[in-house]
């Protein structure tokens, strides 16, 4: 009877550890279960990244051509007002161009000296000269104030008594004038009586 008592509590203890020893097995499903979202993950973040990876290749272009483009906008302004104020030609006063009185002589040479001294007075704003030139008796009172370019003679006319009167031409800012010299001897000497 002893025996048979051993012999059951020896089995009794052999089930036992058997079932203490297997009780992973009915869990290893969800293991296996477990390990499939596990497996199945990377795949779905390579891909994510992938996306993440393409989206960022497409922003560079982007983001380099606003770049240009803000350094093709700020590359005028490297230039200093300096530079280009110094960039711009000043602008050359033309001198005056008087009668070539080396073709002239005699009277006619002093009616053109006459001329080109008062034209000389005008644009150096020489008032005193100017008014040396006229006679007491002329109907001039006062100096041009324009300044004259240029000056050329037209024609001298033929003496009318003590009178002798010559045809020019005045540029004054591009504009073409015609005047009429009066000249009349005063002491012996020509003089300007009127200027019209």
């Amino acid at each position: 009877m002893k025996k048979w008592l051993l012999v059951c509590s020896i089995f009794l203890l052999l089930v036992g550890c058997g079932e203490h020893a297997n009780p992973s097995a009915p869990k290893s499903p969800s293991n296996e279960t477990q390990a499939a979202p596990n497996d199945s993950s990377p795949p779905e973040t390579s891909l994510s990244s992938n996306e993440t990876q393409a989206a960022s290749d497409n922003s560079p272009p982007g983001t380099s051509q606003s770049s240009n483009e803000n350094e093709t906008r700020t590359d005028p302004s490297d230039s200093s007002p300096s530079e280009k104020s110094s960039s711009i030609p000043e602008e050359e006063e033309m001198e005056p161009v008087y009668i070539d009185e080396s073709q002239y002589e005699g009277d006619e040479l002093i009616f053109v000296q006459l001329i080109n001294h008062s034209v000389r007075f005008i644009n150096e704003e020489n008032e005193e000269g100017y008014m040396s030139l006229l006679a007491s008796n002329s109907v001039v009172t006062a100096m041009p104030k324009r300044k004259i370019s240029k000056v050329e003679l037209v024609s001298i006319g033929e003496p009318n008594g003590s009178h002798i009167a010559v045809s020019v031409n005045y540029w004054r800012n591009e504009e073409e004038q015609s005047r009429m010299y009066v000249f009349t001897k005063e002491n012996n000497e020509w003089k300007i009586l009127d200027i019209d």
